[in-house]
């Protein structure tokens, strides 16, 4: 049985919910993403066309068929990798403005929320709660 002092750990771990699935709604609300994918890449004081990420792949594949062995799908997997790392690298993140109160209230909401789930899902199993529930 519940003593007064325990909380119900079932309403605390909706409640955490709730609470970060609105914060995380406000700030995928308020943040724009674009890409600047496309255009020339910068890579150190070099910039290269967008198109010349795609030639280790195409290096790879040529290989696997050709003459299929682990260096040709080593090579394969490095072009997807970074075709896939230019792509998240030329993405930028702009946080559109708001007001002081409303950006509390969205962290409030994102991080309180994850504390009280951090609460219920990270907890120390005691050994009396198992030795209550068998036996009952």
């Amino acid at each position: 049985m519940n003593n007064r002092g325990e909380t119900n750990e079932i309403v605390v771990f909706l409640a955490g919910l709730c609470m970060l699935v609105a914060g995380g709604f406000m700030f995928t609300q308020w943040v724009d993403v674009s890409s600047s994918f496309g255009r020339m890449m910068d890579m150190g004081n070099v910039q290269l066309p967008t198109g010349t990420i795609f030639i280790p792949f195409i290096i790879g594949v040529v290989m696997l068929f050709f003459k299929p062995n682990i260096l040709a799908k080593l090579i394969t997997g490095l072009g997807l990798m970074i075709i896939v790392l230019a792509i998240i690298l030329s993405m930028k993140l702009t946080f559109k403005t708001h007001s002081l109160y409303e950006v509390l209230i969205m962290f409030t909401l994102l991080f309180g929320g994850l504390g009280l789930l951090g609460r219920v899902l990270l907890k120390n199993p005691k050994k009396n709660d198992y030795n209550d529930y068998m036996e009952r």
